[in-house]
């Protein structure tokens, strides 16, 4: 029996992609590996937070410890033997500049990461867009994708033909989600968008003067989510930058069709099951939902060319993949 403990970030209100990930994992383990959860405190507010939170980690410690993710420095005074860190994406040292960059980016990155076993990234993309930015050795990195499952709620979708508007389904208004060109692009289409996200001000004006209309849900539960992903016609999720793209297979393994980026980890995440396009371009982005929503050929495709790729994702796989690795760093450590 392997001792693991699962070190997760404090949780928020309409946040839990993560921490959807660490329940599909721990809820797929083989039976020798046994986990217990220790969650963060309020690191995630102050520098002084995140200190108390990591001395206080150590107490938690087991036979492998595994930092899941967006709570990085909980690394900093952990047996560097015995733990492992999944990153998920580097994002926001991607936007930061000048002293505020390299700060973050030792004591998020550079710090946590010297003093793991193993590092993990969740897609071929993050661990080359890591490397960018830190030096970790060879043989100390692993890829293991992200594990995905319908969400409840969205059992039951059917892709039949109807002469409503059709839904247009947007996850996340970060920058980085791409929005403003997806406006753009569906500008004049019989289309509605629904985006999952709290909006900015200048987001809401944006959408308020567009010709199509729109709804916003904010603090859904992933039920919720679920209904929409079950209700939609098609995800637009041409992001800029994603360190997997977890809507992608979620949509794909209930036959939703996907039009998604040609950027960052996406064609690796959405494999044939998609249709790519240039993120920065509305233009190519308005014939690809067009395509999607008027070829019901192409739709059919998709949909069957997306649940074999969303297979790859099944937790059960995933969880087998984290199982070698905590064998293996706790046989090493031992």
């Amino acid at each position: 029996m392997v001792a693991v403990v699962h070190y997760e970030r404090v949780s928020r209100p309409n946040r839990f992609s993560i921490e959807r990930v660490a329940e599909l994992l721990r809820n797929n383990l083989p039976s020798d590996i046994a986990v217990t959860v220790w969650y963060a405190g309020d690191g995630l507010r102050s520098w002084v937070g995140r200190w108390s939170d990591a001395r206080a980690a150590v107490r938690a410690q087991g036979e492998v410890n595994h930092i899941l993710g967006d709570a990085h420095y909980l690394g900093w005074l952990l047996d560097p033997r015995r733990t492992i860190l999944t990153v998920h994406d580097t994002e926001s040292l991607d936007r930061m500049r000048g002293l505020r960059r390299a700060v973050f980016r030792y004591l998020w990155y550079t710090l946590p990461l010297a003093r793991c076993a193993k590092v993990v990234t969740i897609s071929q993309a993050t661990r080359d867009s890591l490397l960018r930015h830190v030096s970790v050795p060879e043989h100390r990195l692993v890829v293991i994708p992200d594990p995905v499952a319908p969400l409840a709620g969205s059992e039951g979708r059917s892709d039949e033909a109807r002469s409503r508007p059709r839904r247009i389904l947007h996850i996340g208004t970060k920058t980085n989600k791409n929005l403003v060109n997806h406006v753009a692009a569906l500008a004049g289409l019989d289309v509605e968008l629904w985006v999952v996200g709290r909006l900015d001000t200048a987001q809401r004006v944006l959408l308020d003067a567009s010709s199509f209309k729109y709804k916003n849900f904010v603090n859904i539960t992933e039920v919720e989510l679920g209904r929409l992903y079950r209700e939609a016609d098609c995800l637009l999720f041409a992001s800029l930058v994603e360190g997997f793209g977890m809507p992608v297979v979620e949509a794909q393994l209930i036959g939703l069709p996907v039009v998604t980026s040609n950027l960052s980890s996406l064609p690796e995440v959405a494999g044939e099951g998609a249709l790519l396009v240039d993120p920065r371009d509305p233009e190519a982005i308005r014939a690809a939902v067009k395509q999607v929503l008027t070829d019901p050929d192409l739709r059919a495709w998709l949909v069957a060319a997306g649940r074999d790729n969303a297979r790859r994702f099944a937790p059960a796989t995933v969880a087998e993949s984290y199982a070698r690795l905590y064998r293996q760093v706790a046989a090493t450590a031992a």
